[in-house]
């Protein structure tokens, strides 16, 4: 895990095995005794415990993170006088990053973080073991969800998911307050 990208951990955070325990035959060919099944799921939990568990330079992480959400803005433009649900200050994405910092740098002192439960649970979960100041994790959880919810109603109705900003500016404070709680030096999240 030290030799792979940041944003590859990253994704580790988020990763889930959709595959059964394959099942051994219960004798090869010619009699003899079959080999044990392969247990893909151990093994994925045990990768994904070890990232997710690796010491790592928190101001490093921090820094990475980031570069990768400025560079993601920059890939995403909005329109003048949009807020993009995803991609502007205060969307999905930020939400999404801090959890994933969140999950990255402490998960080894606080194995609480590693099942992937998704950002809501997750973030209410690092407000409970006192990452976050109170109200933070629990009120970007509530921002999230309902940034998710009008990101899948634009979608099933084809529409464009950058909106009038005045529509979401509870939702926008509340992610922002989640980002500069964990990215901003005088808070060390």
């Amino acid at each position: 895990s030290n030799t792979a990208w940041t944003w590859e951990h990253q994704a580790m955070t988020r990763a889930r095995l959709l595959a059964p325990r394959l099942a051994a035959d219960a004798a090869a060919p010619g009699g003899a005794a079959a080999e044990p099944a392969f247990d893909l799921s151990a093994r994925f939990q045990a990768v994904r415990h070890a990232v997710l568990t690796a010491p790592r330079d928190h101001a490093a992480l921090r820094a990475e993170i980031i570069a990768m959400r400025e560079r993601l803005q920059a890939a995403h433009p909005v329109r003048a006088g949009l807020f993009d649900l995803k991609h502007s200050p205060g969307g999905m994405i930020e939400a999404e990053f801090a959890t994933q910092y969140l999950v990255l740098a402490h998960t080894r002192e606080h194995p609480e973080l590693e099942p992937n439960l998704g950002n809501i649970a997750l973030l209410i979960r690092a407000e409970q073991v006192g990452l976050l100041p109170a109200g933070v994790g629990q009120g970007a959880a509530d921002a999230y969800r309902h940034l998710r919810h009008l990101q899948h109603l634009a979608r099933l109705d084809e529409q464009s998911t950058q909106i009038d900003p005045a529509t979401v500016t509870e939702q926008r404070a509340a992610i922002q307050r989640l980002w500069q709680a964990v990215f901003t030096p005088a808070s060390r999240a």
